[in-house]
């Protein structure tokens, strides 16, 4: 990825005080977390200790939100 052309066919285009940041990896950002999650705690509760704490919904919303991030999902149906 060392030839990354931002404006490839622009013209008269004027850009000042510009920060491009880009980040490869080699690995799978999914794999990664699903190396590091509890795979069982939505089968066995004692997995997930303690319970979660947060609103009905959120977790299904975050997963939504994460799987769009990397790729899966292009656009969100609904907001959080």
């Amino acid at each position: 990825m060392s030839n990354v052309s931002y404006f490839g066919n622009a013209n008269n285009v004027v850009a000042k005080k510009l920060t491009f940041n880009t980040y490869v990896s080699d690995g799978d950002a999914l794999q990664f977390l699903y190396n590091h999650s509890a795979t069982g705690a939505m089968h066995d509760s004692d997995e997930r200790f303690p319970s979660p704490l947060c609103h009905a919904g959120t977790r299904k919303a975050v997963v939504t939100r994460i799987t769009a991030w990397y790729g899966y999902i292009t656009k969100l149906i609904k907001k959080l």
